[in-house]
């Protein structure tokens, strides 16, 4: 049985980076029992998922952020809604895509809630045919401004943030750096990698594996799917819609009405009587 997944942090204090390291093998188990998704769709779904989730890591205790894809060519919509606790859901529609697009043209919106803010972050991120990787990069440098590099596991679900800390410590001191990120991330790719062909899951041998690169754990967080639908939430909805247009809200002599969460694929039932009182 597979441990829960886990985004582990490692500090290597002798370059001055943080690997964020996000082990997602149970995650994408789950996902795969939840979303309807074939062959090349889930492919796509899999790493949106993997090249997103880490950057809770960038998040202070009780914020959270979305990021909506609204995707024109090829066609297609994708949120993830994830929090600095890593409770998080996802989806991929519609639910017959089956692609692999290197390319898309469309949007990206990125939101972050916080937790002392009346008003969400948002920016927005145009998509011209643009590669995965640019976008997964504009996200860092424009939501996030940071200078980090994500890369995706091809042999295993897991996948690496590499980011660059600050030139000067807390006492603003300058801090001698060894090298820039590419150079960086070229001179650890071969260990990086052998660690992604193990795919491991066991907690401790995922800390041994860094620690023996020099690396040191800050942090560790359980990744966990969660939708917080509910009946009551569901039926506070039709509410609503019901008193915008209550003439033709209901079809003919129609006395139950269906609605399904698009995240988790729960199905609830309301009575007429229970929209209406």
């Amino acid at each position: 049985m597979l441990a829960e997944s886990q985004l582990y942090s490692f500090l290597d204090r002798k370059n001055n980076f943080l690997i964020h390291f996000f082990e997602g093998q149970k995650l994408i188990q789950e996902l795969i029992l939840i979303h309807n998704l074939k062959e090349n769709g889930f492919s796509y779904f899999r790493d949106l998922v993997l090249s997103f989730q880490p950057m809770i890591s960038l998040l202070k205790p009780r914020e959270g952020f979305g990021i909506y894809i609204d995707s024109e060519s090829p066609y297609f919509r994708w949120k993830i809604e994830t929090n600095w606790s890593g409770q998080m859901r996802t989806l991929l529609a519609p639910e017959n895509f089956n692609l692999l697009p290197s390319k898309i043209t469309g949007t990206c919106r990125f939101t972050k809630i916080s937790p002392n803010s009346q008003q969400p972050y948002t920016s927005y991120i145009e998509l011209n045919e643009t590669h995965f990787d640019q976008a997964i990069n504009g996200v860092l440098t424009k939501s996030f401004q940071i200078n980090s590099k994500i890369q995706i596991s091809e042999v295993s679900d897991q996948s690496i943030m590499v980011m660059e800390l600050p030139a000067e410590d807390v006492d603003k001191k300058p801090i001698s750096k060894s090298v820039p990120l590419d150079d960086y991330l070229l001179n650890t790719k071969e260990a990086l990698q052998q660690i992604f062909q193990k795919g491991l899951n066991n907690d401790k041998e995922i800390i041994s594996s860094f620690e023996s690169l020099g690396m040191s754990l800050i942090n560790k967080r359980e990744i966990l799917f969660r939708c917080p639908c509910s009946q009551e939430r569901m039926l506070l909805t039709l509410k609503n819609l019901w008193k915008n247009d209550k003439e033709n809200f209901f079809k003919k002599d129609e006395k139950v009405i269906e609605m399904g969460c698009e995240y988790c694929k729960k199905r609830f039932h309301f009575s007429k009587e229970e929209i209406t009182q």
